[in-house]
This record gives structure tokens, sequence and C-alpha cells, in this order.
């Protein structure tokens, strides 16, 4: 296809707002590249195209992490500080509703208290991890029996943290389980 440049510019705007809507809308890669052909792009810059915004939408996916806390107040301060961090922040009150809200939401992080009522967090880690959904999902252990370290190490936990925690030592470690940092907003903005 041959533009002037302003009309190239424009074409390229359109494709890249196609290409976004076809993802969200969970078309397969196949159908997204025929329809990019049909419409004349090239296969190889189709191909190129469809590549580069997966990667930006995958960028801009708010990671989703579920907070497994029984104290009350932790649990809704854990929540207000990921919110302002800019992750997408779930919680549940003990292991049984952690369990059932992981199977749910699919979590890329769960951060788990160890003593809870009706499933306490090392449960909650042995039953994620013999599931085909969580076995994998990284999974931090916040809890205030810091002598449980080398336990929890053995069931394959990305980090642990003692209560009480500071919160830079806390998204420290977010941040090493995710590889990058997430753009910092005020605490209480949506």
């Amino acid at each position: 296809m041959l533009f002037d440049g302003k009309q190239e510019k424009d074409f390229i705007k359109y494709l890249h707002e196609f290409v976004k809507k076809q993802i969200s809308a969970g078309l397969y890669k196949s159908n997204i590249l025929e329809k990019l052909v049909e419409m004349g792009v090239e296969q190889d810059e189709a191909s190129r195209l469809l590549e580069e915004m997966e990667r930006s939408l995958q960028v801009l996916r708010k990671k989703v992490i579920l907070i497994v806390e029984d104290e009350k107040h932790t649990r809704m301060l854990l929540e207000e500080i990921l919110r302002a961090w800019g992750y997408q922040a779930f919680s549940a009150a003990d292991g049984e509703e952690g369990f059932q809200a992981a199977e749910k939401v699919r979590p890329d992080l769960i951060i788990t208290d160890v003593l809870m009522p009706r499933m306490q967090g090392n449960e909650l880690i042995k039953k994620l991890r013999g599931t085909l959904w969580g076995y994998d999902i990284p999974i931090i252990v916040l809890t205030q029996r810091d002598l449980m370290k080398d336990y929890f190490d053995t069931l394959g936990v990305e980090g642990f943290i003692a209560k009480p925690f500071q919160t830079d030592d806390l998204l420290g470690r977010i941040k090493q389980v995710f590889g990058r940092e997430p753009p910092r907003r005020a605490v209480g903005e949506n």
C-alpha cells in the first residue's frame, strides 16, 4: 500500500486501534493476521504489528494481586498501598476465601498471611500448588513468625516478609517478582 506521510500515520494509528480491539476481544492471532492481510497489510508487517501490540497490551494491563490476610486493618492497608502503586488488588479474610478468590480472579501474585482461621497460609499454598491453574502463581508470605522462613522456602514461595513490614520492602519484593516497577500514583487515586 502506498500512502503520503499523513495518510500513512493515520492508517498506522487505525491499525494499532484495530489490533488492540481484536486482542481485547480475544480473537486468535491467525484471525487478526487474516483480517490485517485482507485490509492490504503485507504478511510480515501484519505479524510485526501484532507482536508489537501484544507486548504493549501486556505492559498496560494492571497486574492483579490477591491479599489473603485475616487482620482487617492490615488487609485494607495493603489494598490501598497496592492500588496506589497501580496494581489491581483483591482480598480475602482467610485461606479458604483466598483459594476461591484465586480460582476466580487468577492473580499474578498472592500475598498471604500464615496464621488464619479456616485454612492457614501453608495449607493455601499447598492447595494452590496442587492445581493446574495455581501451581505457578508467585506467592509472598507475610507473617509475624519470622522463624518459619525456611519452611516456606520449601513450598516454593517467592518472598517472605515479617510483620510489621516496611512498605518499601514489600514493594521491592513485588517489583522483583514482576521484574519492573509500576507507575506510582497518590494513595486514594483510582
